[in-house]
């Protein structure tokens, strides 16, 4: 069937969310990284304050990430193959089709052979041909059963049947050919017309006949017996002489048979693969009659002298005369009948034959991981927190405690389970990928890279695509000479009427190329996630992509995709089962194009050109959802055309790209055996996405340099001291108190700088008097007095919970029906304040004010005090390359325009 031909709906669907929720609230890092720390005017040099944000930023944890699921084996770590399909030749499938014996006389035509993956769809076909052959075009759909290895079809009437699988294999890829067997010339019964039997007169025309042959079908002697009588008078009165006689004559007569024919082509319009020619043959008999009749014959004589004879002869009795038989017969010959329909030939790579085999490539696969792994959720309809899951759930958990910066993976298992449509989920997963419709300048520039790397892989020309347009082109003109040909033959007067019939032309599949990736863990063999291409080109191009286009930038392009159709076979006819005609079936294939480009330089950009990229995720049993680039592009929604986190990719990305990448690569992915597409999201994520992209200004203030920081009550060292602890605990301790006076102090200063300047700059003024006030500790996240709950504040920090577990203890009481109140009030002034932020500064800013609270970031700068370092962050700290140095140093300038002038995103 082909991976760029149109085919029937399986009943499956994939559902993806990105679990930083919509796009366009997502913070910048970067921006967000400069922001905070200027508007703190304890922080560090800017740089530092971007290079230790960065280096304990989310990029950096993702990198880690992925090591550690390396290190410890994890269960979920996909295994990738490549393989690529040479072009294969329908010709070269003819030997091994078996054709049949009996009836006699039969010869192959085959019309398209392409490689396909593990789909039974094509052995459900096969046995509708076989079977149902009127049914071919109607709605039928099948499913596969790997329980009993059947598949059942469901025809479109209901009823359903079933039948082993046989050769079928998921994970198998096959050949595919489409065939039929005809009747090169069948000649038809001859259909005799009525005899018309002794006629003398009105035999039809002889137009446009041509004389076949004379034949002489025997002699017969005519008999005529005849009585003459001749009667002489002369002019000179001389007597009357009266002479008879009865003559007995016999008459030798060789009967004669003349056939003529007259052959009319009767030409098609393409819809019937055979043609056929209506020969006329015009058949006559000449032979003799015997009738009576009489006949008198005068004659006059001049004897001399002025007399004359007068000689009447009168013959009564026999006579013969010529009379003829004649007959039109008509005989149909048909050319290339079909027999028994359409059929398709299977062959399983692998079973043993050395010239199928060698058609499908294999570009190998990976020796070691290199692509992000995936959390199950669900698996088989059932959750991951089943009993027979306790291993793989062990290690999934700590994946996502990890990935999510200490989250619990049973929170989000348990919200998952509670959504109302849990029974249409039967498969769930956690996987980061970019998806190909993204609107993130960084996943562009790692599309871009991703894609380029695939290059090599493909093994084809740079020219290999105008190659296949061209190869194409010259299908379609053969195809239409052929049909043009058959027309001719209705018009004799055509210069093709009666020339010999040409070849009718046979069509060689795109080639493809295929990433499957996979995972060796048997509780997760139904994860299959492949993506196809047929070939990618770069191009360098002089000036500016397009108008508004500057140093650095990527955008994706969806192009006009290329489509032709193909002859794939025939309907039944001559000796199949319906008996009925037959109707040559047609496809209509597509490769869709798109380009991403890349402004490198000021007066220059590339291109690079992606044909056929289809990206499908396999359900279970064979059944998958597949997206061509152009349906993934028109998305409204992030698209399920995830391209998979590659790690060596990642890295080449650079750390700023990477960073940025890591805010919004995470999604969880539904899939349903029935198409079912629901916004789960707003029902039960919620917060959760702000969970787990806790990603924003991790690490913008060196915690050691927070000590000296003044607040509300004095510097957070002395306040925490006051509190009767010490070291970290009371600069911890302090900068929370400091922290939570100023959010207090910040609602007076709104409300008097809204008396002074007006409602709108007066909200503003009074959000940046607050936030210098308490060193950026407003703003962010949009449920902030949820998160400054006591019960929030201890499992955010276990420093906070450490060292200001003695305060919290004996005020909790009282502090929690203060908070609830002053939450109230204070979340309403909040939302208000960070709507007016995101007027002034945009809605990708994101600043954490709890950053101050983590005291668990490492060595601080220029204090000379000494807070330990684990070895991940000394691995991160240590491996930082000079490109990802220069990366990060040059990014504030380069995106300096874009950091401070970007509108607001609505």
């Amino acid at each position: 069937m082909g991976l760029f031909s149109t085919k029937k709906t399986i009943m499956v669907a994939s559902t993806v969310y990105n679990m930083a929720g919509d796009e366009a609230n997502r913070p910048n890092f970067l921006k967000s990284t400069m922001f905070s720390a200027t508007i703190n005017p304890n922080s560090p040099y800017l740089g530092e304050s971007l290079v230790s944000s960065h280096l304990d930023g989310p990029g950096m944890n993702q990198r880690a990430l992925f090591r550690w699921a390396v290190a410890n084996d994890y269960p979920g770590l996909p295994t990738y193959s490549i393989s690529n399909a040479i072009v294969v030749d329908p010709d070269d499938i003819i030997p091994f089709i078996t054709i049949p014996s009996s009836p006699v006389g039969l010869e192959l035509v085959m019309q398209e052979a392409s490689l396909a993956d593990g789909d039974y769809e094509v052995f459900a076909e096969q046995y509708m041909n076989t079977n149902f052959p009127s049914e071919i075009d109607t709605d039928w759909v099948a499913g596969y059963y790997s329980n009993d290895h059947t598949i059942t079809i469901q025809r479109e009437s209901g009823a359903t049947v079933s039948f082993p699988a046989g050769d079928y294999d998921p994970n198998g890829r096959f050949i595919v050919a489409n065939y039929y067997l005809i009747f090169p010339e069948l000649v038809g019964t001859l259909d005799e017309g009525t005899k018309t039997e002794a006629v003398t007169s009105g035999l039809p025309s002889t137009s446009g006949f041509s004389l076949t042959s004379t034949t002489n079908t025997g002699i017969e002697t005519y008999i005529q017996d005849q009585t003459r009588v001749i009667t002489r008078t002369y002019s000179n009165g001389d007597p009357t002489v009266v002479d008879t006689d009865y003559p007995h004559i016999e008459t030798d007569f060789n009967t004669i048979l003349t056939v003529m024919e007259k052959t009319v082509y009767n030409g098609g319009d393409g819809d019937s693969p055979e043609t056929s020619r209506t020969t006329t043959f015009r058949r006559v008999w000449e032979y003799r009659e015997v009738y009576t009749s009489s006949s008198t014959h005068t004659e006059v004589n001049d004897l001399g002298g002025g007399v004359f004879e007068t000689v009447v002869t009168n013959i009564s009795g026999d006579f013969l005369r010529t009379v003829y038989d004649w007959q039109i017969d008509t005989q149909d010959t048909v050319f290339e009948q079909t027999y028994d329909g359409n059929k398709l030939f299977i062959y399983k790579i692998g079973t043993g034959n050395p010239t199928l085999d060698a058609l499908n490539v294999s570009v190998g696969s990976a020796v070691t991981a290199e692509f992000f792994p995936i959390i199950p959720v669900r698996l088989n309809n059932r959750s991951i927190t089943e009993p027979d899951h306790e291993d793989l759930y062990a290690s999934s958990a700590k994946l996502y405690k990890k990935a999510t910066k200490r989250q619990k993976f049973a929170d989000l298992v348990a919200k998952v389970e509670e959504n109302e449509d849990l029974d249409e989920i039967d498969y769930s997963y956690i996987q980061w990928g970019i998806s190909l419709n993204t609107k993130d300048k960084y996943a562009k520039k790692y599309l871009y890279t991703f894609w380029k790397n695939l290059m090599p892989l493909s093994g084809v020309s740079s020219t290999y695509f105008d190659d296949f347009v061209a190869d194409v082109a010259t299908y379609e003109v053969r195809l239409a000479a052929w049909k043009a040909w058959r027309a001719a033959q209705a018009d004799s007067g055509h210069i093709q009427f009666g020339t010999s019939r040409p070849t009718k032309p046979k069509f060689k599949s795109p080639k493809t190329t295929t990433l499957q990736f996979k995972t060796d863990h048997v509780q997760l063999q139904d994860f299959d996630n492949r993506i196809s291409f047929s070939c990618i080109q770069e191009f360098t191009h002089s000036g500016l992509g397009k108008v508004d286009a500057k140093k650095g930038d990527f955008w994706i392009v969806k192009e006009t995709p290329f489509t032709w159709k193909t002859r794939v076979g025939v309907t039944s006819s001559y000796g199949g089962p319906d008996g009925g005609p037959s109707y040559a079936t047609t496809k209509t294939n597509t490769i869709t194009i798109f380009s991403i480009y890349w402004q490198n330089d000021f007066d220059e950009y590339k291109q690079l050109k992606v044909y056929g990229a289809l990206h499908q995720n396999f359900i279970y049993g064979g059944k998958f959802v597949s997206i061509n680039s152009s349906e993934a592009l028109d998305d409204t929604d992030e698209s399920g055309f995830i391209i998979p986190l590659h790690y060596p990719s990642l890295k080449e990305a650079g750390l700023v790209s990477s960073t940025q990448l890591a805010v919004s690569n995470t999604y969880i992915i539904f899939n349903s055996y029935q198409i079912f597409k629901k916004k789960w999201y707003q029902r039960f994520f919620g917060m959760l996405f702000i969970v787990i992209v806790v990603v924003v200004a991790i690490a913008l203030i060196a915690p050691a340099a927070v000590g000296g920081i003044s607040g509300i009550f004095g510097t957070n060292a002395a306040l925490g001291a006051s509190l009767g602890l010490s070291g970290t605990s009371a600069i911890v301790a302090g900068a929370v108190a400091n922290a939570l006076a100023a959010i207090f102090i910040s609602i007076a200063l709104t409300v008097g700088s809204t008396a002074i300047f007006g409602a709108k700059w007066g909200a503003i003024i009074g959000s940046l008097l607050s936030f210098a006030l308490s060193f950026g500790m407003a703003g962010g996240f949009n449920n902030l007095a949820t998160l400054l709950q006591p019960s929030n504040l201890l499992s955010l920090s276990s420093a906070l919970a450490n060292g200001y577990q003695g305060f919290v203890q004996a005020n909790i009481a009282e502090m929690g029906a203060d908070m609830f109140k002053v939450g109230e009030e204070y979340q309403k002034e909040m939302d208000r304040i960070q709507d007016l932020m995101s007027e002034l500064m945009g809605n990708d800013l994101a600043f954490n004010p709890m950053s101050l609270t983590d005291a668990s970031k490492g060595n601080g700068s220029g204090t000379g005090r000494y807070l330990p370092e684990s070895l991940d962050d000394f691995i991160q700290r240590t491996t930082l390359t000079g490109s990802d140095i220069v990366d990060l140093t040059l990014s504030m300038v380069n995106d300096f325009s874009d950091l401070s002038l970007t509108l607001p995103r609505t």
